[in-house]
């Protein structure tokens, strides 16, 4: 996970609906930062020895929840599209990002040349975009 910046604590009304969606959550364990100042928090947490990042509005409702995963559980069609479009790169990690509407999209970690670079897929493959941090 990247660098955060000032960590926060949310209002009460985020931190109740944090909770509705991940009760087994300690939520002294939780680290909250800015994903979009003043507009979208952002809520860090391990689980099962899996790192997970939350996002939620400033009135309290869940956007997504990006899940470490391993390579091995990205789906195979996307895994060799990305492969093939960043050939001369390094796949490092992975995660998958779970959206409110229930859409699924996967993120992947490359390194080329000493330098880290994400890529975002949707389920069925398609190429979203690329960039430091996404």
């Amino acid at each position: 996970m990247p660098k955060k910046k000032k960590v926060l604590v949310p209002p009460s009304e985020i931190l109740r609906e944090f909770k509705s969606y991940y009760p087994d959550i300690d939520p002294t364990q939780v680290i909250w930062s800015w994903e979009v100042p003043f507009k979208i928090y952002e809520a860090e947490f391990v689980h099962e020895g899996k790192e997970y990042e939350a996002e939620f509005t400033v009135t309290g409702h869940w956007l997504l929840t990006e899940e470490e995963i391993k390579l091995s559980e990205v789906p195979e069609h996307i895994i060799e599209t990305a492969k093939a479009r960043y050939n001369k790169s390094k796949l490092e990690e992975a995660s998958k990002i779970v959206y409110s509407n229930g859409d699924v999209c996967y993120e992947l970690g490359f390194t080329a040349k000493g330098r880290t670079f994400e890529v975002l897929f949707r389920e069925d493959g398609l190429f979203i975009g690329r960039g430091k941090d996404l």
